[in-house]
């Protein structure tokens, strides 16, 4: 599994240096799981842009390839969002993107952007029935294993699309990635897998739309 480094607005080193982060409890996040009870998203059309990822440092590129496939008529590879990427200075072939570059190449390609700290689990249920393709930040070795929590000083570390929030069994309520790292597109966790594992960026996300697309009032 190829684990990536990213940089932060507030602090440029990769993430592989431990440098530690406070972060917030998931209490105020379970505690809105209770007000949701649908599919959110559309996991079976969105997972159809998947591919694994095949290069280290790549995730954030695959992301922003998914969320591009699905938005844009225009027929884009991973090499042509890399290559944008490149030529701008948000992706390096040795670590990957900055956390903070990743939506910049969406966002010369025309799509409303934007990147949020903090999200509940509420707020990313509302986005992706806005009709937002989501992107969130986690740490792998959690998301991948269950049993492990996230100690304070381990950081994200790699970067998913969340393309779905299935709240319609009360006591099983799953969130479904495209994760390039995974063996196949459409993967179910559990919310509190996901949760452990996007803790890791302070519950980090970037969420792009067609500009012409009205908000929802929060």
């Amino acid at each position: 599994m190829n684990y990536e480094s990213f940089e932060t607005n507030s602090n440029i080193e990769y993430l592989e240096n431990g440098v530690k982060l406070e972060h917030f409890g998931i209490t105020e996040h379970t505690d809105e799981v209770e007000s949701l009870n649908e599919l959110y998203g559309t996991p079976e059309i969105d997972a159809d842009v998947w591919e694994a990822q095949e290069n280290a440092f790549f995730s954030g590129i695959l992301c922003e390839t998914f969320v591009a496939r699905q938005l844009l008529d225009r027929d884009l590879s991973s090499d042509d969002i890399r290559d944008i990427a490149e030529k701008n200075g948000w992706y390096k072939s040795e670590c990957g993107n900055a956390l903070a570059d990743i939506g910049n190449v969406l966002e010369q390609l025309g799509l409303e952007v934007e990147r949020e700290n903090n999200l509940t689990v509420k707020y990313l249920a509302e986005m992706l029935d806005n009709n937002e393709k989501v992107i969130c930040a986690v740490n792998s070795m959690s998301l991948h294993n269950p049993s492990f929590d996230v100690p304070s000083y381990m950081r994200a570390d790699h970067i998913v699309e969340v393309i779905g929030l299935d709240a319609t069994d009360k006591s099983d309520i799953r969130i479904i990635l495209n994760d390039s790292n995974d063996a196949k597109s459409g993967t179910e966790y559990s919310i509190d897998t996901f949760l452990n594992s996007w803790k890791s960026s302070e519950f980090y996300a970037v969420s792009a739309k067609h500009p012409e697309e009205q908000c929802y009032e929060q």
